[in-house]
């Protein structure tokens, strides 16, 4: 009877073992699964919180922005800009811009310069094209 008591403790004992060890590696599976989400949990709120501070940035600047907009400074100097107003008594003196009157003076050049240049026929040009320079 001894060696079959020893039997069953030891066939109980292995069982028992066996259960515990898959036990334990679904919890640890379990555990990995649910640090796994928590990371992507913690992600996405860094990355949300982010999108809120820069958002926060941006309305401030905005604000700042309208602040300055509503101000008689800003409206003195659009209505200056944009509709060529003046206080009375002022005298407005104006300066052309010489960069853009060179920026069209090369245009011009170029473009005569172009003209110049093709005053071969298209029978001509083809001829050059297949048969080179002559």
């Amino acid at each position: 009877m001894n060696r079959r008591r020893i039997k069953v403790n030891f066939l109980s004992s292995r069982w028992v073992t066996i259960i515990a060890f898959i036990i334990i590696v679904y919890a640890a599976f379990g555990l990995v699964k649910i640090t796994w989400q928590n990371y992507q949990v913690n992600q996405k709120i860094s990355s949300l919180q982010d999108e809120i501070k820069k958002s926060d940035e941006e309305n401030f600047e905005l604000k700042n922005k309208i602040d300055y907009y509503k101000t008689d400074a800003y409206k003195e100097r659009q209505a200056r800009e944009e509709l060529n107003l003046q206080k009375p008594g002022e005298i407005v003196i104006v300066i052309p811009n010489n960069s853009q009157n060179e920026i069209n003076i090369k245009k011009k050049e170029e473009t005569k310069t172009n003209e110049k240049s093709d005053y071969r026929s298209n029978i001509q040009k083809w001829r050059e094209y297949f048969f080179g320079n002559k």
